[in-house]
């Protein structure tokens, strides 16, 4: 969940305006298809450090405030790699560059797209939710996949986690590659 402020207006970044209805209690000015398929949801805030989203059916998400954290160059190489889904039966690769990840799937021609640092070992772009997950010596060993439509999709890292990776290839696969597998509503 991430909220902004947009012309004295709370909402969620990228979306929605909220209208305040009590002190710290806010909702959706009305319904929206494209959000939350219409929920009238109410959005608490019980601490400065901590929000509730509350379904019109009565379930109750909580939420803290994400710690933020800056990632030293050694940090970032050790979230390079590429990244499997059986469930998607996708591979994503993972690289850093400058003072950042960047992420691609590898079947498709599109370009890697920067990943936002959210906490130590949480990162986002356009709504995904990347939550990398450590080994008991601190290796990075995959990640959880989620986004506004699908959640908890786990992802393993391929290869040595330790190694290097190399650059990615330039030519087409050799074998025809299956679509990525598309969610079930």
């Amino acid at each position: 969940l991430r909220l902004d402020v947009q012309r004295g207006r709370l909402g969620f970044a990228g979306g929605p305006r909220l209208v305040q209805v009590g002190e710290a209690r806010f909702r959706p000015p009305r319904p929206l298809i494209m959000y939350r398929s219409e929920d009238r949801f109410e959005l608490t805030f019980p601490s400065p450090d901590v929000a509730e989203f509350r379904s019109m059916e009565g379930r109750t998400t909580r939420y803290r405030r994400a710690q933020a954290h800056t990632h030293s160059a050694a940090e970032l190489l050790s979230f390079a790699g590429r990244y499997r889904s059986e469930d998607l039966d996708s591979v994503f690769e993972v690289t850093p560059v400058a003072d950042r990840l960047m992420v691609r799937i590898e079947t498709r021609s599109n370009p890697a797209v920067p990943l936002m640092a959210v906490e130590r070992d949480t990162w986002m772009v356009r709504g995904v939710i990347m939550r990398f997950q450590r080994d008991a010596a601190g290796r990075v060993t995959g990640f959880d996949f989620g986004s506004p439509v699908v959640r908890h999709i786990p992802f393993s890292r391929l290869g040595d986690p330790t190694a290097v990776p190399a650059a990615p290839p330039t030519a087409a696969p050799a074998t025809p590659q299956r679509p990525p597998a598309t969610p079930r509503r």
